[in-house]
């Protein structure tokens, strides 16, 4: 099946295309891609731990000290 559209005729669609996804990984790449998740949990849970530590600073050092307010 051929699509016509205004500058001619279009090839037909392929059955499946290429990806880089096909191709597989090396062993150096396993290696390397293992390692990437553990990095990004130590850094989201040393930010995590910064804010909630921010917060508790907050909480003490501004909440506290006024008091109940009404």
């Amino acid at each position: 099946m051929e699509l016509q559209c205004t500058q001619g005729t279009l090839p037909p669609f392929p059955a499946r295309r290429a990806s880089v996804a096909d191709d597989p990984l090396t062993d150096a790449e396993v290696r390397r891609l293992a390692e990437v998740p553990t990095g990004a949990a130590w850094l989201s849970g040393i930010a995590v731990g910064l804010l909630l530590i921010a917060w508790f600073l907050i909480w003490l050092l501004i909440y506290i000290p006024r008091g109940a307010i009404g």
